[in-house]
């Protein structure tokens, strides 16, 4: 526990105490625990309040941070929440990722702007189910298109 706190600054602003140790690309805390890296928030969230629960039989509950600084090890500034709140918080705040890679850009993808288009087209006059036929693709990427769940940037 003392090498834990030997990591931590408690003088930072905002009332954060920031991890001084290793941090990830994401600027997260992780200090090594017997042979496992463990992430310091969640880290001080066990010591502070127990174990954390699982959400579901697959994901255990996320341990956000209400100062949206990820070096932030105070217990105070941290709560769970499941992973769909942890994207809600995270869009909520503006901190979702843009990284301006769209469309056919995408390596994974399965039309082109221009096949959009025409689907978005003639949506009305066929079924989902035929456009995807002819497009060889899914029912569910055709709809997504439509509702502009992918390819909004399309007109």
């Amino acid at each position: 526990m003392k090498r834990f706190w030997d990591k931590v600054n408690k003088d930072a602003p905002n009332g954060c105490w920031e991890w001084t140790a290793y941090l990830t690309t994401e600027g997260y805390g992780q200090i090594g625990v017997g042979k496992k890296l463990q992430y310091a928030h969640r880290l001080s969230w066990v010591m502070h309040n127990g174990e954390i629960p699982h959400h579901d039989s697959h994901h255990g509950m996320c341990v956000l941070h209400c100062c949206d600084n990820p070096k932030c090890v105070n217990p105070d500034h941290l709560f769970l929440g499941t992973i769909q709140d942890n994207v809600t918080d995270m869009i909520s705040k503006g901190r979702q990722r843009d990284s301006g890679v769209r469309g056919e850009a995408v390596g994974q993808s399965k039309l082109t702007d221009i096949q959009v288009r025409v689907i978005r087209r003639y949506y009305p006059l066929l079924t989902q189910t035929k456009l995807a036929e002819i497009f060889n693709v899914s029912p569910k990427t055709i709809s997504s298109a439509v509702n502009r769940q992918t390819w909004a940037h399309v007109l």
